[in-house]
């Protein structure tokens, strides 16, 4: 450590924290790096499992509640918000501590989850009564419960937030609404040529605004602009079933899982090419990692995660799960907030004080360890000063 940031410990302690905070103010002490994590949504175990993208290994899991299917990270990362449908919960796990630190009650089946770009607000749909209830995030309860068609499903929202495009299986239809009003503004129909029941079921946005909906029963996928609510395009995976559907960030690759087959399949969204590889029995959701190189699928059949390449599509690892994996999603989740010793997103001087006793061998770690943000058992002058930066910016929600 150079004389720059060399720290006096005696006068830290002599003078006190606040004179700390201001000293250390000055050295501009970077934040710890975060990983890049995927959360499995088990329907029958009633988990959800967390792998580490960097080595592909289950790392350990979380009880929520009862039928957890639809999972969405805040954008920073530092929540996960689960749709449990069974009882009609949404349980918020804290990422750094990946501990629930909320559930909110919903008045119905829950199944989708999606948050605006903003993180202000979570949009959950539930299949039955046929709603949408949108959380408030800062007080983590339910602000509005808005009507939409039968049986809603799966849920996006807009690059820009303004608009929430609802999936209704049971009505054939896509519902838009309104992000300000929190109400419904129009539905799109879906239909096809011979008149079958459509049973849409899955739907992701490009970034370019183009939606994709996939259909169940009728093989068929749709391409709707989201800025007229118009359909733009429609192509059909014979004998795949079409589930749930991801697109790369350039919008030109579609990735859709079929449960029929087996496979997932790769479409050139301009030319409808494709490559399609076999992952594990029954894939129902899809996730791509942040930099797009991987897309992870849950394998409802065989309890496992399929992680393909996206580069050449093909597997490159199968992670064993818990029971009838239904949900998936993989966020860059920031380091603990280090020297939050509540957990309430605040570092306090009370706090930092309690890190230098930890530091000086007076307390034990166990007094706060979240001052252990390497988890290396001990408090560093590193770790002191990522707190010292977490007291005066304010921990990252």
């Amino acid at each position: 450590m150079d004389a720059e940031t060399r720290i006096d410990w005696s006068l830290l302690w002599r003078c006190g924290a606040r004179i700390a905070i201001a000293a250390c103010s000055l050295l501009g002490w970077p934040a710890l790096a975060g990983k890049p994590v995927a959360y499995v949504t088990n329907f029958d175990s009633g988990t959800v499992s967390i792998i580490d993208v960097g080595t592909l290994a289950a790392t350990g899991s979380v009880a929520v509640g009862d039928g957890p299917i639809g999972v969405a990270f805040m954008p920073n990362g530092r929540f996960a918000y689960v749709a449990n449908f069974r009882s009609a919960t949404v349980s918020v796990i804290g990422t750094h501590t990946n501990t629930v630190v909320a559930t909110v009650p919903i008045n119905g089946a829950c199944n989708g989850v999606a948050v605006t770009p903003d993180g202000s607000g979570v949009y959950v749909t539930n299949t039955s009564p046929g709603t949408v209830a949108v959380i408030n995030a800062t007080t983590n309860a339910v602000d509005a419960t808005i009507p939409v068609g039968a049986q809603p499903t799966d849920i996006a929202i807009t690059p820009d937030g303004a608009r929430v495009f609802v999936v209704n299986f049971g009505s054939d239809s896509v519902s838009v609404i309104d992000t300000q009003r929190n109400r419904e503004i129009g539905v799109i129909p879906l239909f096809l040529d011979q008149l079958d029941p459509v049973s849409p079921s899955h739907i992701a946005i490009t970034s370019l605004g183009t939606a994709y909906v996939t259909s169940f029963f009728s093989d068929a996928v749709f391409a709707i602009e989201t800025a007229t609510g118009s359909i733009s395009d429609e192509f059909a995976l014979y004998n795949a079933q079409p589930g749930a559907v991801a697109v790369a960030g350039d919008g030109l690759t579609a990735y859709i899982a079929g449960p029929a087959s087996g496979e997932v399949f790769a479409i050139n969204t301009t030319t409808k090419a494709f490559i399609n590889d076999p992952v594990g029995e029954d894939p129902e959701a899809l996730a791509l990692t942040p930099d797009g190189g991987f897309l992870f699928v849950t394998n409802a059949g065989s309890n496992d995660v399929s992680v393909i390449n996206t580069d050449g599509v093909y597997v490159v690892a199968t992670i064993p799960v818990a029971e009838s994996p239904l949900g998936v999603a993989v966020a860059e989740v920031p380091a603990p907030c280090v020297g939050d010793c509540s957990g309430n997103g605040i570092v306090t001087v009370g706090d930092l004080v309690t890190g230098v006793n930890i530091a000086l061998g007076n307390l034990p770690l166990s007094a706060c360890v979240s001052f252990d943000g390497n988890g290396d058992r001990r408090v560093t002058v590193d770790e002191l000063l990522s707190a010292v930066n977490s007291a005066l910016q304010g921990c990252p929600r």
